[in-house]
């Protein structure tokens, strides 16, 4: 038996098992300590050993991340804040940004700070990749059970944003697996609620730590690559190649033009080969059009992000000069989909390559 999880069947458990929590499951509870105190999270632990918690009280975002006890994604040097702590202004985000497997950036800017115009309220300042990802779930429902012989575990909050006279934007997050599975789906539903239109940007800022992010891995994706500064540029064709840390490096930005497979689907993916693992995702580019890499090397700051995105993270304010800016009228939803897969062995990092743009 090579997973736990090839021998969990539902007369197994019946059989075998007092209570389903013994193999997997989730669990409810409150963060206490330090900044991070009163912060809801929901852990998700699988019997192929994949490990993920979903912070309800950040945004339904997810801190930690593993896969049979190796950590899959980078952790920054704040740890996880709880929302009380969210400083809005200039580029104060970082002082609560602790990273984890995903931080949601958006809804109303995505990248530098700036400055809206509002016809009722004024100037209105974005500060550094928005507030969604300090803004607390309401509506926080969990649910596991058998079904049709899969075991399901789901959790799933609403979060809002919205402000007298303006924008009245809610984002509906689901998460959906298997006991069984080696992966996770993230399914977003994002509405208007409001009557007037309102200018979407939205980015997944996806971050791969040590050990899965080493020398020993490499970023693979099919796609059309340009720096996003002078420094990035003379990097362009080693964006997936990495180094030891070093004391200061400087952080490398790419813009990736993907090239999606004959069924319109993207797929990326950092591969450790000295592990023989991975972790992939695949969405749909027309809904996610947009793909950047954000890349640092530096001691004590070692991290890979996989942000695919509605828009490049370089403002509102710019993204409307550009034209490419997403616009939801009144009553209007979009919807978005990624999965999330880890690539356990060379056969399954091999059959996820295959994929890459067919």
């Amino acid at each position: 038996m090579k997973y736990l999880s090839d021998s969990i069947t539902e007369d197994i458990s019946r059989k075998y098992l007092g209570h389903i929590s013994q193999v997997g499951g989730l669990i409810h509870y409150k963060l206490l300590d330090g900044k991070a105190g009163g912060t809801e999270a929901v852990d998700f632990n699988l019997a192929s050993g994949l490990r993920f918690t979903v912070l309800p009280g950040r945004g339904m975002d997810i801190a930690w991340a593993s896969y049979r006890g190796i950590p899959l994604c980078y952790m920054a040097k704040p740890g996880v804040v709880a929302a009380s702590y969210y400083e809005p202004n200039g580029m104060d985000w970082l002082r609560s940004f602790y990273a984890g497997l995903l931080t949601t950036c958006g809804l109303s800017n995505v990248g530098n700070p700036c400055v809206e115009k509002h016809p009722e309220l004024g100037d209105i300042r974005h500060g550094l990749h928005g507030r969604i990802a300090n803004t607390p779930a309401e509506q926080v429902s969990l649910y596991e059970d058998w079904e049709n012989g899969r075991y399901v575990l789901r959790a799933s909050g609403k979060m809002r944003e919205a402000v007298l006279h303006g924008d009245n934007v809610t984002l509906r997050r689901t998460y959906e697996t298997g006991l069984d599975e080696h992966g996770f789906t993230l399914t977003d539903l994002i509405r208007n609620e409001g009557f007037h239109e309102h200018h979407l940007s939205i980015l997944y800022h996806i971050n791969i730590g040590y050990p899965l992010l080493s020398p020993d891995s490499r970023f693979i994706l099919s796609s059309t690559v340009s720096g996003s500064d002078e420094e990035s540029k003379t990097r362009e064709n080693s964006y997936g190649v990495f180094r030891d840390p070093k004391p200061y490096n400087h952080q490398y930005g790419f813009h990736h033009d993907i090239t999606p497979d004959k069924n319109g689907y993207v797929r990326a993916a950092v591969i450790n080969d000295k592990l023989e693992l991975g972790l992939g995702i695949c969405y749909l580019k027309k809904q996610l059009p947009k793909f950047n890499q954000w890349t640092v090397m530096s001691t004590g700051e070692y991290v890979l992000g996989m942000e695919p995105g509605t828009c490049h993270p370089i403002s509102r304010e710019a993204v409307e000069k550009t034209g490419e800016i997403t616009v939801l009228a009144g009553g209007e939803s979009k919807d978005i989909t990624i999965r999330f897969e880890v690539l356990d062995g060379k056969e399954k990092i091999q059959s996820f390559e295959k994929l890459i743009g067919e």
